[in-house]
């Protein structure tokens, strides 16, 4: 749903609400009946195109997808790779054709089981057959040309269109060549196996210019008749042609034309389920019906429904499709329109779905939400891309050169694709931004201005010297901001600080101002004190002036006296503005500057930690001139604050963007992370190993999340007790790198396969993450400066299930795998079902165990799966409340073939935050016990006491003692007693 609100133009017009899911495993997460989506629109990058289509082309029962590469001579391939509902592609393959390729269609047409192609080529006036040579794990085509017909002509200057299907029932796909001539040309196929040969079976003049055609059994003869859109003096036609074929040639009766109009973009299917096509029609503004009443050799067309609702820019739209979305039997329909590009392409460019909520003698449709689809949705398509029975969308770019992906969530009462979002935020109507306006960076950050103890957002706009509090009023799952109060700083702001700097409980702003353009002493720093109140947020304003021109900005305790002081970074000689304020007014006085040689240091970014833990403040500046990262170590005294320059880090790092610093590897000691963008770009982490004497970083790791990293924002995404990075570049885009290090050794995974767009990211200050709904999860603000446009993506945003599982273990016995699962309390819980997977990807429903709806006290569950053979099965429970709503388990892993010695193996995670599985072998079934202890000696839980079966069995441990008591982080025993044998080791509980 788009809300369009404006302010001064360089004010933020709107907010996005975006929606992605990057969780950790806990031991129930959310999954309730309205399907949030894992992320927003994926993006997929594979060159601007005419068509798009899908089909499975290597035989894996996954939808790829192809287009045709319109001024590119080639059809281009992307395998689908998606697995456990993650959407993803393969690179690219490409299949040289003739010039222009503009239109695809996909089928088996030598009935060798493979899938084939033939796409119609604009100006070279001719088709290509890509007959399907492929082996599954290789893709291939044996490619074909069928030349310039003749009869057919000045086809490169016209618009051919392709319709398949089985004309005269021999069980080959014949299809029909179409132009803007009103020519139709119909191929009969007459291949074989292992060769595709077609030859013109007959031509139908219409003496009207085509718009679409279908091929469709409209009378329910048990022939497929040819139908089309056509147009003529602004009036339009359904035409259909009666089919007449036998089963040795293919032929066609003279049409028969019904209605009229103004537009022929059209969709064909039943939609009321009485078991004839119908039409959707889009006719500027309206959403038209065409009901079949045909009967068999006799066609009869009538328009029977038809509504304005809103479908695009100025009531138009531009393409339309149907399809089931939600699984309810009856064909939706979806409707793009790109008829505006660039600057407003936002407000205007989305897709609109129509709920059909038909009968079978009465038509209806409802109006369902509105989702972006980029600056130029040009094509649309569906197929279930990850088998999980629901059609998701592929929307076709143009100027984006790409195609994108909109996932499937929905259910049968409840739609829902993943996209951008856009909630009402309410703000006062104002000039539209300037066409030449030119995009500045916005730098963002947030606190709790009023005490309501929600974070607001603060947010200042370089090209209008302002900056202006959007306060927050969300609840759990629903973000809403409104623009509160607004302040002018000083020339071009490129920084915000926000901290309680007068030590008054009130969270205030500090602004760094660059100044004039090309004046070098015009910098300043603009302070604002808070003087809000629970109802209302405000500020008093003061200036500070620099003299020099700040590059950026840290808050640190650099001295002892328990304030917060400044760092300013320039591009001159670095100082440190000591805090001297009081609880009245906020001040600052320069303490400490570092005089550089001249030429040899110019900052960009900087970063405070206390890196060698003496309990003091130290810096790190990126160098934006000898591409190398500079340490100063902190040597203050209760007297005297002073800094030790240290040089320049191991490493070479140009086009210096950005640095952050925090721990990465859970080993105490703040780590670097730096951003650079000149070739061949890339980010690199320096692991600390400093000592309490000497500040040192271990040679760089230096990887490629995007191609022009110029943002970093570190922080725990996951609540895994682990620092993520958050990458960004100034063209929107942004990737995600989950945290997999332990201490000493640093390890990051891609936590979202593909980038998403977020933002247009440059600099220290344009992330901001936080928990701004107060649901338990973190999102993500960043803003599009270009669009004026502010960004909240939400990694997720439901109240979690009411139950709270204790441990869920998984034994062999003489009957199969017994699985064993405990409840400290339950609330509205329906029960659970027990899922199965021999790859832990594919999980099925094997059993279902009735839940004890409320319950206060320990509630013990278990089934036994006699269905087993020697072989590595997965385990999960899905957890269902009574409203429907469900979360799933941890799983556990179960191999079947039973060891002949005892053994207590390795817990894995370790170290871990949350849970973690321990596993133990017997040789035969005996009594068992597997207990947790601290470090004293102290037994904190007994997580299995009892008869264990022989062979590989697992408890799960969840980081609590008994009654479900915390805990805190540090070393634990884990120790086995069974029979003769006892075993211990020890684990790592972080939080």
């Amino acid at each position: 749903m788009f809300t369009k609100s404006f302010l001064s133009k360089s004010a933020f017009k709107q907010i996005f609400i975006l929606l992605i899911t990057i969780l950790s495993t806990p031991l129930f997460s959310q999954n309730n009946s309205v399907h949030f989506p894992e992320f927003p629109i994926i993006n997929f990058a594979i060159g601007s195109f005419e068509d798009i289509i899908t089909s499975d082309f290597n035989g894996d029962g996954l939808e790829d997808v192809a287009v045709a590469r319109y001024g590119g001579s080639r059809i281009s391939i992307v395998l689908n790779e998606t697995e456990s509902n993650d959407i993803r592609f393969s690179s690219i393959t490409d299949f040289a054709v003739d010039p222009e390729p503009f239109c695809l269609v996909s089928a088996d047409f030598d009935n060798d089981g493979k899938n084939d192609i033939i796409t119609a080529n604009k100006d070279s006036a001719n088709l290509s057959i890509l007959r399907n040579t492929g082996d599954g794990e290789t893709l291939s085509f044996e490619i074909t040309t069928i030349p310039n017909i003749v009869t057919f002509p000045n086809i490169q200057q016209l618009y051919p269109c392709l319709t398949v299907a089985d004309f005269n029932d021999d069980g080959l796909q014949d299809f029909v060549v179409a132009s803007s001539t009103g020519k139709l040309i119909v191929f009969k196929n007459i291949s074989v196996k292992g060769k595709i040969n077609f030859e013109i079976e007959t031509e139908l003049i219409v003496d009207i210019n085509h718009c679409q055609t279908y091929a469709h059994d409209f009378d329910n003869d048990g022939k497929i008749d040819l139908a089309m859109y056509s147009t003529i003096n602004y009036s339009v036609k359904f035409i259909v042609f009666p089919n007449t074929s036998s089963q040795d040639s293919v032929s066609f009766g003279a049409f028969e034309s019904f209605g009229g109009g103004m537009s022929c973009e059209c969709a064909s299917g039943d939609f009321d389920n009485d078991g004839k096509i119908d039409i959707a029609r889009l006719d500027f503004g309206e959403i038209n019906l065409i009901r079949n009443k045909s009967i068999p050799g006799d066609f009869s067309f009538e328009l029977e429904w038809q509504n304005d609702y809103p479908i695009g820019f100025g009531g138009f739209g531009d393409k339309i499709h149907a399809v089931d979305l939600n699984n309810d039997e009856l064909l939706d329909i979806v409707i793009v329109n790109r008829f505006v590009f660039f600057d407003e392409a936002r407000e205007n460019n989305y897709m609109s779905i129509l709920i059909n909520t038909s009968t079978e003698d009465h038509f209806n449709f409802k109006p369902f939400q509105q989702y972006g689809v980029a600056e130029d949705p040009l094509h649309i398509a569906s197929a279930d891309l990850d088998n999980d029975g629901l059609n998701d969308l592929i929307i076709g770019h143009n100027w984006a050169t790409g195609f994108a992906v909109l996932h499937n969530q929905s259910s049968n009462d409840s739609l829902q694709l993943n996209s951008a979002k856009i909630f009402p935020v309410n703000f006062p109507e104002g000039p539209p931004a300037e066409a030449n306006d030119i995009p500045y960076p916005c730098p963002i950050n947030g606190a709790d201005f009023n005490g309501d103890k929600l974070i607001d957002i603060a947010i200042a706009s370089y090209d209008d010297n302002s900056f202006r509090i959007f306060k927050n009023s969300s609840s759990p799952g629903d973000l809403i901001f409104k623009e509160d109060v607004g302040y002018s700083t000083g020339l071009q702001p490129i920084a915000v600080e926000t901290a309680d700097f007068n030590n008054d409980s009130k969270n205030d702003i500090i602004i760094a101002n660059e100044g004039a353009n090309m004046v070098l002493d015009s910098g300043s720093l603009s302070i604002y004190k808070n003087e809000s109140t629970l109802e209302s947020i405000k500020f008093d304003v003061e200036s500070l002036d620099l003299g020099t021109t700040p590059y950026s900005m840290n808050t640190g305790f650099f001295d002892l006296d328990n304030k917060l002081d400044l760092f300013v970074g320039i591009s001159g000689d670095p100082f440190i503005l000591r805090n001297t304020s009081d609880s009245e007014e906020i001040t600052f006085e320069k303490a400490w500057e570092y005089e550089i040689p001249s030429g040899s240091i110019r900052m960009i970014s900087s970063a405070v930690a206390d890196y060698n833990q003496d309990g003091l403040m130290d810096i790190a500046v990126s160098d934006g001139m000898m591409h190398k990262v500079h340490v100063f170590q902190n040597q203050t005294t209760n007297e005297t604050l002073d800094f030790k320059y240290l040089g320049k880090l191991s490493g070479y790092f140009p086009g210096t963007e950005c640095i952050k610093t925090d721990d990465l590897d859970g080993d105490g000691l703040p780590d670097i992370v730096i951003a650079w963008q000149d070739y061949p770009c890339g980010c690199s982490i320096l692991r600390n190993i400093s000592t309490l004497d000497s500040v040192m970083f271990s040679e760089p790791i230096t990887f490629q999340p995007l191609s022009n990293p110029s943002s970093l924002y570190l922080t725990d995404l996951t609540d895994d007790q682990k620092i993520d990075i958050i990458v960004g570049d100034p063209f929107s885009r942004t990737t995600i790198l989950e945290n997999k290090s332990v201490p000493g050794t640093i390890h990051f995974e891609l936590a979202i396969p593909n980038e998403i767009i977020l933002g247009d990211i440059k600099g220290d200050y344009n992330y901001y993450v936080t928990d701004f709904d107060d649901d338990g999860f973190k999102e993500i603000a960043a803003p599009r400066s270009d669009q004026q446009e502010l960004w909240i993506l939400q990694t997720f945003s439901s109240v979690p299930v009411p139950v709270e599982l204790a441990q869920f273990s998984a034994m062999l016995c003489a009957e199969g795998v017994k699985l064993l699962w405990t409840s400290y309390s339950e609330s509205n819980n329906y029960g659970y079902e027990v899922e199965r997977s021999k790859d832990g990807h594919g999980f099925k429903k094997i059993a279902f165990i009735s839940g004890n709806n409320f319950s206060n006290e320990i509630q013990e569950y278990s089934f036994t799966d006699p269905n087993i053979t020697n072989s590595i099965y997965f385990y999960r429970l899905k957890q269902i409340d009574n409203d429907g709503s469900s979360s799933y388990s941890s799983t556990i892993k179960v191999i079947t073939n039973a060891p002949l010695k005892y053994d207590l193996s390795d817990n894995y995670p370790n170290p871990f935050n949350g849970h973690t599985t321990i596993e133990f072998t017997l040789p035969t079934k005996c009594n068992t016990s597997i207990s947790i202890y601290n470090i004293s000696g102290k037994l904190i839980e007994k997580l299995y006491n009892g008869i264990a079966e022989s062979g590989k069995n697992s408890v799960t441990w969840n980081g609590k003692a008994r009654f479900n008591n915390d805990v805190s982080s540090g070393i634990y025993i884990y120790r086995i007693e069974a029979k003769n044998f006892s075993m211990s080791k020890k684990m790592l509980l972080i939080k």
